[in-house]
């Protein structure tokens, strides 16, 4: 689990490195690399002034460090790890089109990327 150097560290490289040139792009096009440079700015701050002392990654390996055998075991259902490796690879591309593909999606991002500026009093770049 990265710790919130690395992630800043993440973060600021996606926000100053296209992956496609700019230059080449639509306005929307355009339009849609500052709107995710400005979401990625926000979750810049989130994770400096919400998580700064790292709780985030102290309860997920909090949650690794538990002893599974002590857990409840009624009614579990045992599942082979070839049906758990099938159920993610059908899952995460269907997950990923639909935030990545879907028009709504987008929009969602992109308005509740502003209220969180005005939340957190995050001044936004004049570009």
């Amino acid at each position: 689990m990265p710790d919130n150097k690395q992630i800043d560290k993440t973060l600021e490289y996606a926000i100053g490195h296209s992956p496609v040139s700019v230059d080449k792009l639509s306005p929307e096009g355009r339009v849609l690399i500052d709107d995710t440079r400005d979401i990625l700015e926000t979750l810049r701050m989130i994770v400096q002034e919400k998580n700064a002392d790292e709780l985030f990654q102290n309860a997920v390996w909090a949650s690794y460090a538990g002893d599974p055998s002590r857990a409840r075991q009624d009614g579990v259902v045992p599942v082979s790890k070839e049906d758990a490796k099938k159920d993610v690879d059908q899952g995460e591309p269907t997950v990923a089109s639909v935030v990545c593909n879907a028009n709504s999606s987008r929009r969602a991002l992109a308005s509740a990327h502003y209220p969180l500026h005005y939340q957190l009093r995050v001044p936004k770049d004049p570009q």
